[in-house]
């Protein structure tokens, strides 16, 4: 699909990851991951020093809590918090629902402190100007460079004007002077790299805050850029060429035909096809019974 070889892992306990797999998404998991089932994760990302793999996350406000996995997607600099992101700013929220807000892409600036992170950083972030989700779980950088780990923010929230609300919150809850409002990420992207012979070798991790960048109506929307930052992140952490993937968004319509059709064509139509053609195969049917009987 829109060139993707896209298998399912139903096991109930992970204990493999094809070979011939680039990319693995984890969206909304119903429950946490053994130590076991991130350990294959981690060495199939690795791909003995290979690398050239991906794994994309996407969080849900409504799975449980996940200690092993975020433990894990720490250990990449991508952290998370209890609760849920609100926004307090209602221009930069949809009407009624501050726990639905609208997202920018980071602006980037290539300098000597983001030299591995700038080139992941602009493809993720190129054409993005406003994507929507809501139910996001707060996220955050655990640290910029670490190792052969650089993050990237890609994504934050319209201004810092957002605050972390206890878990389950509805839109109706509102904030006291005491919450701290900031920025909210969007999508953050982790790029672990090393060199072999001089050659780069790299895979990625890309964590976004919420399902609904892709599983809501948003993604329908042609004046959001749900669909594009997802499909920034996925060329990113697959190391992609520039139009490799693509997605299409269909619309089937048909022309009606209603107002064109009148009471009698219509009732001409029922007679044809209710009564003279089952007739004409009865009569037919007698015919030919009758003839094979005198012979």
């Amino acid at each position: 699909l829109n060139n993707f070889n896209v298998s399912y892992v139903n096991d109930v306990v992970i204990g493999n990851i094809s070979d011939d797999a680039d990319l693995i998404i984890i969206a909304a998991p119903k429950e946490d991951f053994t130590t076991g089932e991130l350990e294959v994760i981690e060495k199939w990302l690795l791909n003995d020093g290979k690398r050239g793999r991906g794994l994309m996350y996407f969080a849900s406000t409504i799975s449980p809590k996940l200690t092993n996995l975020h433990t894990y997607l720490e250990e990449w600099g991508i952290a998370f918090k209890d609760g849920i992101l609100y926004e307090t700013d209602e221009s930069a929220s949809m009407p009624n629902n501050p726990l639905t807000m609208g997202f920018t892409a980071v602006e980037v600036e290539r300098n000597d402190d983001n030299a591995d992170s700038y080139d992941f950083m602009r493809a993720a972030t190129k054409d993005i100007a406003l994507a929507l989700s809501g139910n996001n779980v707060p996220m955050y950088q655990a640290f910029d460079a670490l190792d052969k780990r650089t993050v990237g923010t890609v994504i934050t929230t319209l201004g810092e004007t957002s605050v972390v609300a206890p878990a389950g919150s509805s839109a109706e809850w509102k904030p006291d002077s005491s919450y701290e409002k900031a920025l909210g990420n969007g999508v953050i992207i982790t790029r672990d790299l090393e060199y072999i012979d001089n050659v780069a070798h790299s895979s990625y991790v890309a964590a976004f805050s919420s399902t609904e960048f892709v599983d809501s109506e948003w993604v329908s929307y042609s004046d959001v850029d749900n669909m594009d930052i997802a499909l920034n992140a996925a060329k990113v952490v697959c190391e992609a060429e520039e139009g490799n993937i693509s997605f299409a968004t269909k619309t089937i319509t048909s022309e009606s035909y209603a107002d064109k059709i009148s009471t009698t064509s219509a009732n001409l139509v029922r007679i044809i096809f209710q009564y003279a053609i089952p007739l004409i195969l009865v009569a037919c049917g007698i015919v030919i019974f009758v003839r094979r009987a005198r012979r």
